[in-house]
């Protein structure tokens, strides 16, 4: 375990420690690795938070989790445990079932991790692009390794499935059907008491994944009866997850921050019920 001292300039100057295991193999590829990290605000608490396990962008074909450690200081800075995730990519006859269980191995091992930095058994997927869709697809095969332990699953710039839709970019359907292979199944086909609450965050001027296929997800998996939300970032283009200093990457956070603080109620079912239309806490930034 390395202590990491993170310091923010917002305000005042002050300092945030972190407790990190960085650089753990789940598997014999290279890519195979990832870090938990651990505000030290959480060490010793009585109530300790679900471990956010995020999962990169890049349509799977490049990228890594380094992407992501900008955002992850700022969500422990934030109080909230972050394991960033490197997976292996589409290269060869790989497919999405590969893909997919190097997610159940990194979450499996993540949790034994967070559990021995004191956490609990319990964790949300944090996608970004093409990493929501992944966690998405993971869902059935997480349940089935750890039943019980995925409260939900927060996409950001997120593609609708694994289908191309109208104007999907070349590069994107060759991807997409890599993918598929001959085994993974669209994730919205998942039944719909194994969906746990999802949150849907898109940038209105994503010009590769439309704003409006969000809202096409947000208002199917409504009308099965799912919780979902869904927060438009005004502005926003395909990726901004990824710089937390940008308005549109804290309006990310704080919409996201927010949704986990009601995941206690959307999970037990005490609000009205899923939100159709965009919240009143949402401001449109």
């Amino acid at each position: 375990m390395v202590p990491f001292f993170v310091a923010t300039a917002q305000g005042d100057c002050f300092m945030t420690m972190i407790s990190a295991s960085a650089g753990i193999s789940y598997g014999p590829d290279p890519r195979q690795q990832l870090d938990v990290c651990v505000p030290s605000s959480m060490q010793g608490s009585d109530d300790p938070l679900p471990l956010l396990v995020a999962l990169h962008a890049g349509w799977w074909i490049r990228g890594g989790r380094s992407d992501l450690l900008p955002v992850s200081w700022e969500l422990c800075q934030r109080g909230f445990p972050v394991a960033p995730v490197d997976f292996r990519l589409l290269q060869g006859s790989r497919t999405g079932a590969d893909l997919i269980a190097d997610v159940v191995s990194a979450c499996t091992l993540a949790l034994e991790e967070y559990q021995v930095m004191g956490g609990v058994e319990q964790l949300v997927i944090v996608g970004s692009g093409a990493g929501g869709l992944l966690g998405m697809c993971a869902l059935p095969q997480l349940q089935k390794a750890l039943p019980g332990v995925v409260r939900g699953v927060a996409m950001v710039g997120t593609a609708p499935g694994l289908q191309p839709w109208d104007g999907c970019p070349s590069e994107v359907q060759a991807v997409l059907e890599h993918f598929r292979g001959t085994g993974c199944d669209d994730p919205l086909c998942n039944p719909d008491e194994s969906i746990p609450p999802i949150l849907l965050v898109h940038g209105d001027q994503d010009d590769e994944v439309p704003c409006a296929l969000a809202r096409k997800v947000h208002a199917a998996l409504v009308e099965r009866d799912v919780s979902s939300t869904l927060a438009i970032i005004a502005g926003a283009g395909h990726r901004f997850l990824e710089d937390p200093s940008s308005q549109a990457g804290r309006s990310a956070c704080t919409r996201l921050v927010d949704w986990l603080g009601r995941l206690p109620q959307l999970r037990s079912g005490s609000e009205d019920g899923p939100i159709v239309a965009e919240p009143t806490w949402l401001s449109r930034f």
